[in-house]
């Protein structure tokens, strides 16, 4: 079976998915890419799921350096790799200190972090 390509491209999109690539996109600051190259082979689940993407990441009510903490931990929890590789950046340029991106990564104890990130995590 032939792998699905992955339209993370415009210019590689075919012309029926030009318009999902479009709101995907738009509900992701412009760009396409992860998951939603290959989610975009369904239209509508790529939306919903971009929409739901960026409410959680830009628009809930969690600072940025709170929505990483939280990412990071689920992305240990998961043992999702692509995802915390990722995120550690993201983590650390929304100020997520160190100490915490080393705690949630060897899962030590939540004591050596500050309350509030004991709390996310």
């Amino acid at each position: 079976m032939t792998r699905l390509p992955n339209l993370v491209k415009r210019d590689g999109v075919p012309e029926e998915l030009l318009e999902a690539y479009d709101r995907v996109a738009a509900a992701r600051q412009g760009t396409v890419s992860g998951p939603y190259g290959i989610l975009l082979h369904s239209p509508e689940l790529a939306h919903r799921v971009a929409v739901l993407g960026e409410y959680t990441r830009w628009n809930s009510v969690l600072t940025a350096r709170q929505t990483e903490t939280a990412v990071l931990a689920v992305a240990r929890e998961m043992n999702a790799a692509v995802m915390w590789a990722s995120h550690v950046k993201l983590g650390r340029d929304a100020g997520v200190p160190d100490a915490t991106i080393e705690v949630i990564a060897t899962t030590a104890e939540l004591d050596a972090l500050e309350p509030e990130e004991a709390a996310i995590v």
